[in-house]
Formats: C-alpha cells, structure tokens, sequence
C-alpha cells in the first residue's frame, strides 16, 4: 500500500470516529471554502472522462432538528471500473453560514472536513476476478483530487487532471463504456440526490 492510500485509510477511519462530533460540519475548521470558489473548482477538474459537477440543496431536516440545513451535492465520474457503467461517485458536503464577517455580513462555506462528508453512492472496483464495493477506494478517489485543488500546499501536489494524457483523444474521452456521455451520467446522478431529500435525510442519519 502506498503512502496516499495509507493517509486515505487514516483520514476515512477518523471520518468514521468523528461523525457523530461534527455531522453538519465546523464553520471555523481549515477544511472550509467559500462556496463560490469551492464550486468554481469543483468545475475546473473536469477533464476527459473525468468529471466533476457539484449542486446545492436546501431544506434537509435530520437528527429530529427543527430547523432544515443545507448541502452541496459532490459528484465524480470515477472511471475505470469494471463495469459496463459509469462508476459514479457522490457525496454529501455541509454549507454553513459564516456570520463572523465584519460589518454583520455572512459568507456561505462548504465544509470539506472528513468527518462531515456523507457518501451517497458507491463504487465498484475489481479485486481477485471479483467485483467488488470498497468504502476505502472511494475515499481516496474522491477527496484525493480534493485535497489536490483546495490545498496543494499541503499535498505537495499539482490539482492537475486526473486521467492519463492518452485519455484525451476529443472523441473517446466523452463516453462511459456503455455509450453513455460521462458529464451527462454524473450531472444525472447529482440532480437525482438533489431532489431525493428524504433518502439524503436518510444517509445522514445512518
């Protein structure tokens, strides 16, 4: 296992640790980023066949909570799996309103904090000749170009595209296996989760 994979394993058990401590995220954590620029970003690594498409949704009541809360909806094509599909990945972000402005202002913040995303879809990879889910593999799949984007400074790494130089040929680059355009596969996906609210309430719950 390499180094990335065993930071991917620390970060995704500590996820696991702190759910229940910080489930709608922490306006003054270092893993907050203006909405507008998170969003922006999340746009920009679209490349080839991997892409990248973020939506926010709004009026998610969970926990018993009286008041409803808001989240972006995060999701990448992931290809290269086994199957004859796109291999979609989605996950749940917090938005947090950061009324430390000053002046009496806000600024709306999606919370990237491992212990605050929620996964609403999984992978397929394969393992042994057999097709497999794997929790981990979609970790750091998902948040490893993240982390890339929002702070290279940290990873020491460039947010560049993902796929490989050969990927980009204008025509096969737009597909999934099946025929099927990958950015339409995933903004399908994204849109789907943003109007299923109460399996959205759901997965936070769980």
């Amino acid at each position: 296992m390499d180094r990335h994979h065993s930071r991917a394993r620390m970060i995704y058990s500590l996820r696991r640790l702190l759910r229940n401590d910080h489930p709608f995220g922490q306006p003054n954590c270092d893993r907050c980023v203006e909405f507008l620029t998170a969003t922006q970003r999340i746009k920009d690594l679209s490349c080839g066949a991997h892409q990248w498409t973020s939506l926010p949704v709004t009026g998610i009541y969970v926990s018993n909570e009286r008041r409803s809360r808001r989240f972006l909806i995060v999701g990448y094509s992931n290809p290269d799996g086994p199957t004859e599909r796109p291999n979609n990945l989605c996950y749940c972000v917090p938005l947090l309103l950061d009324r430390s402005v000053p002046g009496g202002g806000f600024k709306l913040l999606a919370c990237f904090a491992p212990e605050s995303m929620v996964p609403l879809s999984k992978g397929l990879y394969l393992e042994n000749k057999a097709v497999k889910e794997d929790a981990l593999e979609d970790w750091f799949r998902f948040c490893g170009p993240l982390e890339r984007c929002f702070w290279p400074h940290e990873t020491g790494e460039s947010p560049e595209c993902q796929g490989d130089r050969s990927e980009l040929d204008p025509e096969w680059e737009r597909f999934a296996r099946a025929g099927i355009f990958y950015k339409d596969s995933i903004d399908a996906l994204v849109k789907l989760w943003s109007e299923s609210k109460k399996e959205i309430q759901d997965e936070l719950n769980n």
